[in-house]
């Protein structure tokens, strides 16, 4: 049970499925392929891409979306269409769609906030004040904070059935989900508090400079640990692990199933990969060196680019779910900060959102992309269709 202060939460403008948004049609864009009555709720929950496809890589900055979506093969306008805005079939939430892009939407809470994670019908969101809260979806109302604020600005944040995990400058530690107490993360032995972790669903992985772990959530059984060097951060699917390693060559993305059973570790190498994400079989980075989205498989092989991305920076994110992969960066002048997306068997990139401030890390539930448009210390939550 989720404890409540009654805090009303609001979104504004216009109405879909009984939720409000609102803002600028220029910044934010999404898929809503529920907005028709004709489509039902089984075309958004049925997203499973094909489970084999052979990878359509456009490096061609002039290349432009089929336009040819409407009745009969007739050409539509990609930029004002809201049942085609920006590609064939990208719908939008409100029906306006304008310089190829949706409507955007701003969740109003009732303070800033720094970080978000959303995983089914259940939100959690870091308050610039270091206070952590639980949203319920769809995000009608926010909980009390939880006992004791966080120390430091929080770098990450993540849940599972039981406890909220976050990470910060200083310290690691975890709530339980209820009544929110607050204890210190046990970390492996000889790691520091300044390290990155990732969720799987029975262990959770652990990593800092000099080395990489696996805990086994609720037991006593001492940690595994293997000592790296280079070592900047771990993502987890499943049971599975990856971690990013930094040498004099580049950026090297290891296995820990690999690692852990004595067999070679690393499957694919980059100019300089800082963000990854993974899904059931591909492990998904960004390679700012090569100003590319990449992948490969968990067993390793040759990796792939999927798409490119000439503003990718440290600061890039990458999120994939069962179609797409998305991914933030920073274009400047040109754009601000835009929220990309392409499809995991890889074609002509999309983008969803762009001239904001700056973006935190992504994550969704079924229908939306959740992230925090922030500026400076503080930001707000968005969330848009898929």
């Amino acid at each position: 049970m989720m404890h409540r202060a009654g805090a009303a939460l609001t979104i504004v403008a216009s109405l879909f499925g009984g939720l409000l948004f609102t803002g600028a049609c220029s910044s934010f864009g999404g898929e809503d392929v529920a907005a028709t009555p004709e489509a039902g709720a089984d075309a958004l929950d049925d997203r499973g891409a094909p489970s084999a496809c052979t990878l359509e890589y456009v490096d061609d900055p002039a290349a432009k979306p089929d336009d040819k979506c409407g009745p009969g093969g007739a050409a539509v306008s990609l930029s004002t269409d809201p049942l085609h805005c920006g590609a064939c079939g990208h719908r939008c939430v409100g029906d306006v769609c304008q310089d190829g892009m949706c409507l955007r939407g701003e969740i109003s809470l009732s303070a800033p906030v720094t970080l978000a994670q959303v995983h089914g019908a259940m939100a959690y969101v870091v308050r610039n004040s270091g206070q952590v809260f639980a949203l319920d979806l769809p995000l009608s109302q926010e909980s009390a904070p939880f006992t004791a604020p966080i120390s430091g600005e929080a770098q990450r944040l993540d849940f599972d059935a039981t406890h909220v995990y976050v990470s910060t400058a200083v310290e690691q530690i975890r709530f339980a989900r209820d009544p929110g107490t607050k204890d210190d993360l046990e970390l492996p032995p000889g790691a520091p508090a300044t390290g990155r972790f990732a969720l799987g669903d029975t262990s959770w992985f652990y990593a800092w400079p000099s080395g990489v772990a696996r805990m086994k959530k609720g037991s006593a059984a001492p940690p595994l640990v293997l000592p790296r060097t280079g070592v900047i951060d771990v993502v987890a699917k499943g049971d599975e692990a990856f971690w990013l390693e930094e040498t004099t060559g580049g950026t090297e993305i290891h296995s820990f199933t690999k690692a852990a059973a004595q067999l070679e570790s690393r499957i694919a190498t980059a100019k300089e990969a800082k963000a990854a994400a993974v899904d059931a079989t591909h492990v998904y980075f960004m390679d700012i060196g090569a100003r590319q989205l990449r992948r490969v498989k968990h067993d390793g092989g040759n990796s792939e680019s999927v798409a490119s991305e000439a503003a990718a920076s440290v600061q890039t994110d990458v999120f994939v779910d069962g179609e797409f992969v998305y991914w933030t960066a920073d274009r400047g002048s040109v754009d601000g900060w835009v929220l990309m997306r392409v499809s995991k068997c890889g074609g002509l990139p999309l983008m969803l959102a762009k001239d904001l401030a700056q973006l935190s890390k992504l994550s969704a539930d079924e229908r939306f992309i959740y992230v925090v448009n922030r500026s400076g210390a503080t930001g707000n939550l968005f969330r848009f269709p898929k």
